[in-house]
């Protein structure tokens, strides 16, 4: 009996749903089933960025019960946050230590991340839900990085969980469930990715600031009690993760001193790069050699260098690392960072597909990190002057996307702008600049991952006011053609 009435809420459930709905999830399949014949074996590790910081962990979490360098159980390895390496691990004792089954369920996550999206978009603008989905799960940027091993998909999982309670309170829904979802879903996704740590402490700000903006100043201290309850319990399930890595000496955050060392520094590489017209390897050398800051930091230390741990040697260079940024003329940092803005909104993400589908792979690594940094005329005309016609087509379709996207983006806030919808302006501009912002020079499709649903609701409002220019016109052209 319980089978039948499964059956037939299955059945309602099937017939319900519009023919849009099923077309954007047949496509979804075949698409990936697509991707899946045509990808090169082991791509999905071997090409995933970062792919074996968190693989590692995963296998060591099996062999060893906890997070400890997989050649040497003794040392920690708290490197990564948790959340993904806990994914892959338990998927690898069920499937077996193969990424086909993880890139299973990513894409199965991206799927219902869609789903989410999806039913924001019906919130706030009915009818145009499965374009909703279509554009985050056909989303070239988000489907290649899929079908690596990579933490983006889980990570953009979580934080669209949060997008989706947070639309609800500018939606003048102030639910306190709204809030618990939030601090919940922002600290999952902190723990597979700390880069949104620090939208946590602003939740009691961020939250009456939207009722206040939406027009509902006097729900504003239920809104403050909201953020500081939603704040409390993200500290709270990310605390276990952060006293760990106090007790290894780095500090009570979510990330070793040595892996904010390295992006530290590596802004201070791009900035190098960009000064003297220098490529990335070369000015990665020279912001180390003898004579460097880097190397002046050192040497302040004298002998007392070799004494210090690593963690206290990460310590002391991450702690520079924002002196050497500012170290720059103003010139040179306003020009990259007007760069790095460029590139993490237009950029496609065509080189995910490229890695997995085994097509010009390696000279388009040389490329980029072998050119010099100021001359990109030079560096698009090294990689599209010789790239095969798949890998031309496969960047075409990849950027395309990207820069049509913005453009109708722009119809769609002056759309949200002449309707007044300065609430739901303010969620998505702060989010899409925050990750602009704290990427700093480093801006391109894969940290704009997390956004991609906030970029996509503006599409979907210049979609909307395209539709109504294009039926007053043919309104209009009817009128006149019967006169």
């Amino acid at each position: 009996m319980q089978i039948h009435n499964w059956l037939d809420a299955v059945n309602s459930f099937v017939r319900g749903m519009p023919k849009s709905f099923w077309l954007v999830t047949g496509l979804y399949v075949f698409v990936n089933i697509v991707l899946v014949l045509l990808a090169t074996p082991g791509a999905n590790l071997a090409q995933g960025g970062d792919s074996g910081s968190y693989w590692n962990p995963a296998l060591a979490l099996l062999k060893y019960g906890g997070f400890v360098q997989l050649e040497n159980p003794s040392e920690p390895n708290l490197y990564r946050t948790p959340l993904y390496p806990l994914m892959i691990s338990g998927l690898i004792s069920v499937f077996g230590e193969s990424p086909g089954a993880v890139i299973l369920v990513q894409l199965i996550i991206l799927y219902v991340t869609g789903l989410i999206f999806r039913d924001s978009v019906r919130d706030w603008l009915p009818g145009w839900e499965n374009l909703g989905l279509a554009l985050i799960v056909l989303n070239p940027n988000l489907l290649g990085t899929a079908h690596l091993i990579q933490s983006e998909t889980l990570y953009l999982f979580f934080m669209c969980i949060a997008y989706w309670a947070l639309l609800k309170i500018v939606g003048i829904d102030f639910r306190w469930s709204n809030a618990l979802i939030i601090g919940s879903a922002l600290a999952a996704a902190c723990l597979v990715k700390p880069t949104s740590q620090f939208l946590v402490p602003l939740l009691p700000i961020a939250l009456p600031l939207i009722a206040v903006v939406a027009g509902a100043r006097a729900k504003w201290g239920r809104l403050f009690g909201q953020g500081l309850l939603a704040l409390v319990l993200a500290l709270a399930i990310m605390a276990p993760w952060a006293s760990k890595l106090a007790d290894t000496g780095n500090g009570y955050s979510l990330s070793e001193h040595s892996i904010r060392y390295r992006f530290l520094w590596d802004q201070v590489v791009m900035l190098e790069a960009n000064k003297h017209g220098l490529s990335y390897h070369e000015a990665e050398k020279r912001t180390t050699a003898p004579g460097s800051y880097h190397a002046s930091v050192i040497e302040s230390y004298g002998s007392r260098w070799k004494e210090l741990s690593k963690v206290e040697q990460f310590a002391i260079m991450e702690s520079h690392g924002y002196q050497a940024i500012l170290s720059y003329p103003i010139a040179v940092i306003t020009k990259v960072m007007v760069r790095s803005v460029a590139q993490f909104m237009i950029s496609g993400g065509a080189g995910n597909l490229h890695n997995l589908l085994g097509i010009d792979t390696a000279r388009l690594n040389r490329v980029w990190f072998k050119t010099s940094q100021q001359d990109i005329g030079g560096m698009l005309t090294a990689f599209f002057s010789k790239a095969p016609l798949t890998a031309l087509a496969i960047s075409a379709v990849s950027l395309g996307f990207a820069v049509i996207a913005r453009l109708i983006g722009l119809v769609g806030f002056v759309s949200m702008v002449r309707r007044g919808e300065y609430a739901l302006i303010l969620v998505l501009v702060g989010l899409i600049g925050y990750f602009v912002a704290v990427h700093l020079f480093h801006g391109n499709s894969r940290y704009r991952i997390p956004v991609e649903p906030a970029m996509m609701f503006f599409v979907l409002y210049g979609l909307r006011e395209m539709s109504f220019w294009w039926c007053n016109w043919r309104q209009r052209k009817g009128t006149a053609l019967a006169k």
